[in-house]
């Protein structure tokens, strides 16, 4: 769209238009970026547009929990699929949420705004079919990240972490502090069956948190598409040393 030229003053907030788009008529999921420009002058502005709501879909193959727990296990043993879905009490060391950059001055990993200094992810995988994403942090990740709490994937102590050469699907870069392996996505084989975990929260009032349902959605149509077949294999071990005794 094209603005009436006029006369601004340097130095002044001056209103030039009001613009208004229908974003349904954009196709969704995805991102899209405003861009305003005068002569060689150029802002950008990235957003993203996702359904009013994401369809049904059922998870009778898939053994949801919050806890890992007999009924886990034994639905692995069964070779059956698990998503894990711990709570930030839950884990070793209940890091706080992992949306911003950590604070400098946050002396330790309680006194800071966050956990972590922005994650990294393949945007090509199929976990991501149906929401899109950069391989680094942007805005779409504020409303997952703000609710989550990364699972440590080696902490020192640990007699099994995973696999050195392991790669989260979402992994948290964590604070120059503190070099460990953190996530808030990852996949696994556990005894017979095939597990996922994800400590972000996709299951609370998902009617008004559109970002979540729709990554709820992609997550779960990974999860019942053959896509789904973890390469790394762990053991239970090191399934339970990501909680709290």
């Amino acid at each position: 769209k094209r603005f009436e030229t006029g006369e601004f003053l340097t130095g002044s907030v001056s209103p030039v238009e009001k613009l208004s788009v229908d974003l349904s008529m954009l196709p969704a999921p995805a991102k899209y970026t405003l861009e305003v420009s005068m002569d060689r002058y150029i802002n950008t502005w990235d957003f993203w547009v996702y359904p009013e709501s994401v369809p049904l879909i059922t998870v009778n193959d898939v053994l949801m929990s919050e806890t890992f727990n007999d009924d886990v296990e034994a639905a692995l043993e069964k070779g059956k699929t698990v998503l894990l879905l711990p709570r930030r009490n839950q884990l070793k060391g209940k890091l706080v949420q992992c949306f911003g950059t950590f604070y400098w001055t946050a002396f330790d990993f309680h006194g800071g705004e966050t956990s972590a200094c922005g994650l990294l992810t393949d945007p090509e995988h199929p976990v991501f079919r149906h929401f899109p994403t950069d391989f680094h942090g942007n805005w779409q990740w504020w409303e997952l990240l703000t609710r989550s709490s990364p699972m440590i994937l080696d902490d020192f102590e640990a007699e099994s972490p995973w696999p050195k050469d392991y790669r989260p699907l979402i992994q948290m870069i964590p604070s120059w502090k503190v070099n460990r392996k953190l996530a808030v996505l990852a996949e696994a084989k556990v005894g017979k069956g095939k597990l996922m975990l994800c400590s972000m929260d996709i299951t609370s009032d998902l009617q008004s948190r559109r970002v979540a349902a729709q990554f709820r959605y992609s997550l779960l149509k990974y999860l019942q598409s053959g896509d789904f077949n973890p390469a790394t294999v762990i053991s239970y071990k090191s399934l339970s040393e990501l909680f709290t005794v």
